[in-house]
């Protein structure tokens, strides 16, 4: 299972904010849209390489 760079960001940044006194309460979070990448990615999911 992977996790989205930037919702790992924002948690990471909500974190901090707590622990440093910045805030009591952060709502942070993060989304990935996957709905063009069988469009950018042909045969992606088949297992084939990019570059060749």
């Amino acid at each position: 299972m992977t996790s989205c760079g930037s919702g790992l960001k924002a948690l990471h940044l909500a974190t901090q904010a707590i622990q440093c006194g910045e805030a009591d309460i952060v709502i942070a979070g993060g989304q990935e849209n996957m709905s063009r990448a069988p469009h950018v990615l042909t045969d992606s999911r088949t297992g084939a390489q990019l570059g060749k």
